[in-house]
């Protein structure tokens, strides 16, 4: 049986416990939370940032109906990051 693409080599599985493996999710996290504060828009997935779409009938060019005609949308997940940023920076000053 051949081995899947997520096999590791017995030397590295040897030395990921648990706690190594969750400190590496935790920063993967961290730095996707930042990348969002950072960036929260991405190049548009449907027009590739072009901001028109070409139809398939006649070869015609209109407005990307996903970005709007801006050629960016926003990260997964970016704009509940930064409503919640946003939430706290209030909160901390009114008191």
């Amino acid at each position: 049986m051949r081995p899947g693409l997520l096999a590791l080599p017995p030397l590295l599985a040897s030395h990921l416990t648990p706690g190594v493996v969750v400190l590496v999710l935790l920063a993967l996290a961290a730095g996707y939370v930042l990348l969002a504060l950072a960036r929260p828009t991405r190049r548009c997935p449907r027009c590739n940032g072009q901001r028109v779409m070409v139809t398939r009938w006649r070869a015609r060019y209109r407005p990307c109906r996903r970005c709007s005609a801006t050629g960016r949308a926003p990260r997964r997940l970016a704009p509940v990051i930064h409503r919640t940023y946003w939430l706290v920076k209030h909160e901390r000053n009114h008191r």
